[in-house]
């Protein structure tokens, strides 16, 4: 009714299952689902990711940089703790990286995107981002921006480089496993 009124333009819904998106396409029109979508974190595939497609649902994409932990920061650093991490949204993503495949597999994985970077001239971030876009996993992806230099991070996201085939083939090719 809202929407016929022209008080709203689109409708999406965030963090909701296959289920339940499912059910709310059926009734509504829906333009896009808010998801948590990353290289290590790919349960959207599973699911609601295809029935998005299905429907023409846009998946914006949020925590594709793990809260910071998909950086240059992180790159051969070892294992923090729980009790080290800065805030509760670190603690979230380190959980997130312990369950996907564990912190010597995510700095082996970290270590590639590095060389991508390296390739491309870009940022490790760049490489993540465009690696979901260009593979289709995301239409659009949210960064949270550190206050103390988002001006510097929003200028180097906002080019991303256009990944060859092979490379797009060897990141779609990662499997996580969570338990």
């Amino acid at each position: 009714e809202l929407k016929a009124e022209g008080k709203i333009g689109a409708l999406g819904l965030t963090n909701v299952n296959k289920q339940y998106l499912a059910e709310f396409s059926e009734r509504f029109d829906i333009a896009s689902l808010q998801a948590q979508v990353s290289l290590f974190d790919r349960r959207v595939e599973r699911g609601e990711g295809q029935l998005c497609r299905e429907k023409n649902i846009k998946i914006l994409a949020y925590g594709t940089l793990l809260g910071g932990f998909v950086s240059e920061k992180w790159l051969h650093q070892k294992e923090p703790s729980q009790e080290t991490l800065e805030n509760r949204s670190l603690v979230r993503y380190k959980l997130i990286i312990d369950s996907a495949c564990g912190w010597d597999e995510f700095q082996r994985r970290l270590f590639m995107l590095s060389k991508l970077a390296k390739k491309y001239r870009c940022e490790i971030a760049n490489i993540t981002i465009a690696a979901l876009l260009q593979t289709g996993r995301a239409d659009s992806v949210i960064v949270g921006l550190s206050p103390q230099n988002f001006a510097a991070q929003n200028r180097s996201l906002a080019v991303l480089p256009v990944l060859e085939a092979q490379d797009l083939q060897e990141l779609s090719s990662w499997t996580c496993h969570f338990h």
